[in-house]
């Protein structure tokens, strides 16, 4: 009992001690960290430069889709089954060879005065060829084609779906961390205001130390949101920007992004009828 008395003395004048320094003068990280505003003011932006890129979501989606090599590659598959599917269903058609050749031979003479007798040949034909029956290799051979081009526009359409889930998914989360830092920001100061009253109410003999101690906590607490909201908005945006094939330094300082509109959240959702739509569109499950 006695130890447990001596360590609630201790932390006491602990308390006390560093709350004597705050007295005379000394600022704690709380007061000399400042924040900055995840959206500012009209007075900052005056002073800041424009972004050099504002997108929208569907702006950041058609990006995607112009400048995507994965894309690119998808439809060049197309191009490919395509040809494979015309080459497969010519076999179902005649074919006609043009034939043309030309001879020359050099015999010894026949005839007195000649050393050589020169003898030259020509001919041209036309050779046409029509197979009726075959086993039914040839359809076999077109109804691979067609399903192989079946599988590339859906794989097709699959990759657009991937790449425009990422860049949506990358657009709400910068403007999660966007929203987040703002409040974290919000919240800091609004702590550090009750820090400074629980500092005068303690000068006044009224706020205990404990009340001091747990708004710098709090202050703390905030500032470790901020950092941790900025650093998953500099992902985002890092993310979005390689979806969008813009690569440059700092680009998350570069970027501006522009909210949806509020009416698209008013769209009344079940599961069933999401899980018929899935069904209906998902090209995975198609294919499948």
């Amino acid at each position: 009992m006695k130890n447990r008395l001596r360590i609630l003395a201790f932390a006491l004048l602990g308390s006390g001690g560093l709350l004597a320094q705050s007295k005379a003068g000394s600022q704690s990280p709380a007061d000399t960290l400042q924040l900055p505003s995840a959206q500012p003011t009209h007075a900052q932006q005056s002073d800041r430069p424009p972004a050099k890129y504002r997108w929208t979501l569907a702006e950041a989606k058609q990006l995607a889709l112009e400048r995507s090599p994965t894309l690119a590659q998808a439809k060049a598959r197309i191009d490919r089954a395509v040809a494979e599917v015309d080459i497969a269903n010519s076999a179902y058609w005649p074919t006609l060879d043009v034939v043309a050749g030309a001879t020359r031979n050099r015999d010894k003479a026949t005839r007195p005065n000649r050393d050589y007798d020169n003898k030259s040949s020509y001919r041209v034909g036309l050779a046409s060829d029509w197979l009726l029956f075959d086993g039914f290799q040839r359809r076999f051979n077109a109804l691979s084609a067609k399903y192989g081009l079946n599988s590339s526009t859906e794989s097709h359409h699959d990759v657009q779906r991937l790449l425009l889930q990422a860049v949506s998914t990358a657009f709400h989360v910068a403007l999660l961390s966007q929203d987040s830092m703002e409040i974290a920001r919000q919240d800091a100061s609004f702590n550090r205001l009750l820090l400074e009253d629980a500092r005068k109410r303690h000068a006044g003999g009224v706020a205990p130390p404990s009340e001091v101690l747990n708004f710098e906590l709090q202050v703390g607490n905030a500032e470790v949101d901020y950092i941790a909201a900025e650093r998953a908005w500099r992902q985002a945006i890092v993310v979005l920007a390689s979806l969008l094939a813009v690569s440059e330094d700092d680009i998350w300082a570069k970027v501006e992004l522009i909210p949806p509109s509020p009416e698209l959240l008013h769209y009344e959702l079940s599961l069933p009828k999401l899980l018929n739509v899935a069904l209906e569109r998902r090209p995975d499950l198609r294919i499948a």
